[in-house]
């Protein structure tokens, strides 16, 4: 039977605000060590007092970003070392209503976890989901990280996160190589947890819904550096994946030039993220 007191979890935090704590509670009492990685460079010391309060938390900063893939990998082996099995991964800005998390603990009960890489939520986002007419589970390609709980077997003998790619394509990637090794990712359909996609607008074209999601310039650039990574290392095993990967290169560059503001030094970074793969420059970005 599943025993969430032999379960560990992990947050990762990037400035943020003192609502952070309330998304932690909503899963707080569900498991058993709560492992704080908190990426800012200039740590928000009132919340991490509020924190520190808590007696299941432990927190680690390196005052610095180490990007989403270290913080994970170092959450894991902490998880590791600690003797556990399985991790929840969760994101600064996702919580679950009332009730949920208790549920999601419980239908792990009914799964042979042995062959199962990552076992999910559904990502409610924004409300821009709908999960009313799926079946109670699905087997997906890939999932992003937060809610996720990972068997840290499968992590140990897939090597975990690639560190280089940075943020973003971080989860697509891993699970890439679950599916690759035969290994599963299981989505609990009816398990919502609420997750951010920050500032998303939706627009219409000839009657079509195109989601602006508006990020950074730096984040395009991320984003079109390891897609074309993960589509060079995967495109012979997924290549009907690799090719939406690709057109979703080009709607990232229509919707800059049609609907962003601040195009000339998205468009630029992108430039750059392409540059980059070719050159095999990884890591965190630090200038061309």
């Amino acid at each position: 039977m599943f025993n969430a007191q032999k379960y560990a979890a992990t947050v990762v935090l990037f400035n943020p605000c003192d609502r952070v704590l309330d998304n932690i509670l909503t899963y707080y009492n569900g498991v058993e060590i709560l492992f704080i990685i908190d990426n800012s460079e200039e740590p928000n010391n009132n919340l991490i007092l509020e924190l520190k309060k808590l007696k299941k938390i432990f927190y680690y900063s390196f005052n610095c970003n180490k990007g989403i893939a270290f913080a994970l990998n170092f959450a894991a082996s902490l998880a590791i070392k600690d003797g556990f099995e399985f991790l929840f991964t969760f994101d600064q800005d996702s919580n679950f209503d009332n009730g949920f998390f208790e549920n999601y603990i419980a239908s792990i009960n009914f799964l042979d976890l042995e062959k199962i890489g990552i076992i999910t939520p559904f990502h409610d986002m924004n409300k821009f989901n709908s999960n009313s007419n799926l079946p109670e589970t699905t087997n997906l390609l890939t999932v992003a990280t937060s809610g996720n709980l990972l068997n840290l077997k499968i992590f140990s003998e897939l090597g975990g996160f690639l560190e280089k790619l940075f943020i973003d394509y971080v989860d697509n990637e891993y699970c890439l190589r679950i599916n690759k090794n035969g290994y599963k990712i299981v989505r609990l359909n009816k398990i919502l947890m609420n997750h951010s996609l920050g500032e998303l607008s939706v627009k219409r074209i000839l009657g079509n819904k195109i989601s602006i999601t508006n990020h950074s310039p730096i984040r395009l650039y991320y984003r079109i550096r390891n897609r074309l990574y993960v589509i060079s290392k995967h495109y012979l095993y997924f290549p009907k994946y690799s090719f939406l990967i690709f057109r979703l290169i080009f709607s990232d560059i229509f919707k800059v030039v049609f609907f962003e503001k601040n195009k000339r030094l998205k468009l630029k970074m992108m430039f750059f993220g392409v540059m980059h793969f070719f050159q095999s420059k990884y890591g965190k970005y630090n200038g061309v």
